[in-house]
């Protein structure tokens, strides 16, 4: 029998189909929905408020860890006194309150994340039987609104710690951060034809650096200017209610979104789903290279989202929250910018696969970089250069994030991205369980050693998996070549 030589089994990787070119498909494909109001502006303000809030409540929680060891800091210059004697008394005391702060961030990432491994997969399916915007995105932003007051009270109340850790599961429970991701690149697979995909999640990925971006540069300035936690948590506050009632005004992208919010028959649809995925043509080997590929690859990623606000903020950077934000904002704004941009250049010349090896051997070298920062000369100005060599560090999640849209039919790309989120969220739970209590346990002979945790699982993991599924492409390749001819 003569084989389609153009069907996408192979996650839209070959060679002849550049990740970010318009394949060209029939209109069955094009979504009979129409989006009035762009969706792009919530996760551009959605980061904006992340950013903010999440630099915020690390540097809170080390300064207080400095207040109760004695350690002063002043808001004009350094965030804390730097102690370059490792024999002095303040530097032990520096040592402790890092170690202490990063033990409250792993209290509250497992409370946080926990819940989130559940609701992720829970509302992204649910939003594939009902409704997308009332199930997978405005029950998440409701939830970042109760997270950013539980931080105000914690700050400006001076509530216990326990207190957060008592109300930030409720957070979890409605999904925080992942499922409004799940339902905005859902929204966009039912509302944009499937020839423009691809390059409309790219546009919404670099919408995603510029809310990170400016999050982080103004989480640092706004510190500095207001010499205050308490006011800076207000931004997100306000931010989060914006998004809330921006998404009200969005109308529903799926065609029954007349259906009832919630019915008992869902989970009989449910289990129909999950049956009928059994028998469908899904390629679930190559599909679950690219999820292996994706958490390898997000957890690699742990020291650069865990630990490197204490490791600049310790000894011998001790860098102020204006210096950090700035990082951060170069960074994130960077790789999000410059991965689309390597897509479209190196796609040109090479296939999409080897794109993303190039997108894990920079990342490699940023963490390599970091972690040997505090040892090399000008050592204040390292960490300035990571973000030139990280600039491409994105282009492997970009291009499996498409393979794996690619080899699924379009009334599932809301389970998958919930699944790849749900994926996410675990793999964010093991970064906490990991890279903290290793930076806790080498703070004190190498604080970078959890950088170094990257390169061992790229290596290991991310480049190989990546390299067989290369493999497989170019071998479907060539037989349905074979077979046509």
């Amino acid at each position: 029998m003569t084989k389609d030589a153009n069907k996408s089994d192979d996650g839209g990787a070959s060679e002849s189909q550049p990740l970010l070119g318009d394949n060209k498909r029939t209109t069955d494909d094009t979504p009979s929905s129409t989006c009035r109001l762009p969706i792009e502006p919530i996760p551009t303000f959605f980061l904006v408020a992340i950013g903010l809030q999440n630099p915020i409540l690390k540097e809170f929680l080390y300064y207080e860890q400095c207040e109760k060891n004695n350690i002063t800091f002043v808001w004009d210059s350094n965030s804390s006194k730097c102690f370059l004697n490792m024999s002095d008394p303040g530097y032990m005391a520096q040592q402790t309150a890092q170690a202490l702060a990063s033990q409250q961030l792993l209290y509250h990432n497992i409370a946080l994340y926990i819940p989130v491994c559940f609701s992720a997969i829970f509302f992204g399916v649910w939003s594939d039987l009902s409704q997308r915007r009332k199930v997978a995105i405005l029950p998440a932003i409701f939830g970042c609104i109760i997270q950013a007051t539980i931080y105000l009270l914690l700050m400006g109340f001076k509530f216990s710690f326990e207190f957060v850790i008592i109300g930030i599961p409720f957070v979890g429970l409605f999904g925080y951060f992942y499922t409004p991701f799940v339902g905005i690149k859902a929204y966009l697979a039912d509302v944009t034809p499937r020839s423009k995909l691809t390059f409309r999640l790219a546009v919404l990925s670099a919408f995603e650096g510029i809310g990170t971006g400016l999050g982080f540069v103004t989480s640092g300035l706004w510190i500095q200017w207001q010499r205050s936690f308490t006011t800076s948590m207000w931004i997100p506050l306000g931010l989060f209610t914006f998004i809330f009632l921006y998404v009200l005004l969005l109308p529903e992208s799926l065609p029954g979104s007349k259906k009832k919010l919630f019915s008992c028959s869902y989970f009989g649809a449910f289990g129909r789903a999950c049956s009928s995925a059994k028998n469908s043509d899904i390629n679930w080997g190559l599909l679950g290279c690219y999820y292996v590929a994706y958490i390898s690859s997000h957890f690699a990623d742990g020291a650069f989202s865990e630990i490197v606000n204490l490791y600049l903020m310790d000894s011998p950077f001790c860098w102020d929250p204006t210096k950090i934000g700035v990082l951060f904002a170069a960074m994130y704004l960077g790789e999000h910018m410059m991965s689309a941009v390597g897509i479209r250049l190196f796609g040109s010349v090479m296939d999409d696969l080897w794109i993303a090896q190039i997108g894990v051997l920079s990342d490699v070298l940023a963490n390599i970089l970091m972690a040997v920062s505090a040892y090399l000369p000008h050592r204040d100005m390292v960490p300035f250069i990571v973000p030139c060599v990280r600039m491409f560090g994105l282009m492997q999640r970009s291009v499996i994030s498409s393979g794996m849209s690619k080899l699924v039919p379009q009334d599932r790309q809301g389970t998958v991205f919930a699944l790849l989120y749900c994926f996410e969220a675990i793999s964010k739970l093991t970064q906490s369980l990991v890279f903290l209590p290793v930076y806790r346990a080498t703070l004190h002979w190498f604080p970078g050693f959890g950088f170094l945790i990257n390169p061992a699982i790229n290596f290991a993991i991310t480049a190989p998996v990546l390299g067989f599924v290369h493999y497989r492409t170019r071998c479907r390749s060539t037989g349905s070549q074979l077979t046509i001819n």
